[in-house]
């Protein structure tokens, strides 16, 4: 990729060059930081001021692009994360995640050990993956699973609502990055979550002995009183279902929808004082806060540098390899889900208006490398936590890559064509 886009630079001139020669240089610098666990905030800051020193070079202009990124659009973005996130952790310390997890056992061992990642994934945070591993254990050993098989269940459904879900911090950058409501992104992405869930359940299917095991509950009394309990704490997703009906069918704006959820959860549940103040400290991570100011400032830097023209220039005739190739290389290099679309959207923003359907492709791109990245955090607290083997993993998370995108992709210009 950095070959071919090397290869035009004769073609372009010499300020144009030198933009892109330091953007390429600033995504460089980013990668090889996070590889070295530096912290990702500390990470983008540094590829942020070396692009801005180097290409605006300005400082005048450099804080006018500061200024020009403290609006609406950066307060919406900020508010609905830090609401996102305590929303998602009150659910952890109150127990209420567990029961709602518990619930899903009415509909049998199978279909829990696959939601139950899946329904944990609807409440984003580090590391969740750990979180669903430990609730779905008891499951997984009565049904007999390989440490492989229980982690790439446990990774793989955790998530395939990347693309999709309005509370997911890569999704609420980019509707400010791409100036799209998070209702829009759902709608223009709901195919890959669909995927991900076919893709996952078909490679489990031919690779897996999954679906030939055994789940005999013995029927009695008790067990039915167990499953009607059970059945109750289905209901624990209302605050969720709340957050969806808001903001997707009524159109009201994401923070206020993740509000009035979290004040009706706290009216229903009544957390303690230290479940709130838990919450609420761990909603304010700086470096979640940091990261997302940095990045809007990076996108608008490098559309006043003239990259996006640039790249425009020099992919207009392979506008699909750019959409489907920067964002996979970034998301494998990262494992981070917020970084591809960091890093890789601003600079395509020019080519995302030749045809909106690049827009759900480069969003696809960018999921499939972050779930084959071997420096995922989730992958690896997985497979540390059921001892697995990670090679064995890749056996199924290898073709199930290769199935959702080939999914994907058809359906994306089948249906949206």
């Amino acid at each position: 990729m950095l070959i071919f886009v090397f290869s035009h630079y004769g073609e372009r001139n010499k300020m144009e060059i030198d933009s892109l020669t330091i953007f390429v240089v600033s995504i460089i610098i980013v990668v090889l930081l996070v590889l070295r666990k530096v912290n990702i905030a500390i990470s983008l800051g540094s590829g942020l001021l070396f692009f801005s020193l180097l290409a605006i070079r300005n400082p005048l202009e450099i804080g006018i692009v500061i200024l020009y990124t403290m609006n609406k659009t950066t307060l919406i973005t900020l508010s609905s994360l830090i609401l996102a996130m305590f929303l998602a952790d009150i659910y952890r310390v109150t127990g209420i995640a567990e029961k709602m997890v518990n619930g899903l056992k009415f509909f049998g061992k199978k279909f829990t050990g696959i939601f139950t990642p899946a329904i944990i994934g609807l409440l984003p945070m580090p590391g969740g993956a750990y979180i669903s591993a430990v609730l779905a254990e008891s499951i997984y050993k009565e049904l007999n699973l390989s440490p492989e098989e229980k982690s790439f269940i446990n990774y793989w459904f955790r998530h395939i609502w990347i693309p999709t879900w309005p509370l997911y911090q890569n999704v609420i950058l980019a509707s400010a990055l791409l100036k799209m409501s998070t209702t829009d992104i759902f709608k223009m992405n709901w195919e890959l979550t669909v995927s991900g869930l076919l893709g996952g359940a078909v490679i489990l299917l031919l690779l897996g002995s999954y679906y030939k095991k055994s789940e005999i509950d013995k029927d009695n009394k008790d067990n039915k009183n167990i499953e009607k309990a059970r059945l109750k704490n289905i209901l624990h997703i209302w605050p969720l279902i709340c957050i969806v009906i808001l903001s997707l069918v009524f159109g009201i704006l994401l923070p206020v929808s993740i509000l009035i959820s979290i004040f009706l959860y706290i009216a229903v549940y009544h957390p303690t004082k230290k479940h709130l103040y838990d919450a609420l400290k761990y909603s304010f991570n700086l470096t979640i806060i940091v990261l997302v100011v940095e990045t809007l400032i990076f996108g608008n830097m490098i559309t006043f540098g003239g990259v996006t023209k640039e790249l425009t220039a020099i992919f207009s005739s392979y506008a699909f390899l750019a959409v489907t190739t920067i964002p996979f290389i970034i998301g494998f290099a990262t494992g981070t889900e917020l970084t591809y679309v960091a890093l890789a959207f601003p600079p395509l923003i020019n080519i995302f208006n030749q045809s909106s359907l690049f827009i759900p492709v480069a969003f696809l791109s960018g999921y499939m490398g972050v779930m084959l990245s071997p420096s995922h955090s989730c992958l690896i607290l997985t497979v540390q936590y059921y001892k697995a083997e990670l090679p064995k993993v890749y056996r199924y998370l290898i073709p199930s890559v290769i199935v959702v995108f080939a999914v994907a992709v058809l359906l994306i210009y089948l249906l949206k064509l």
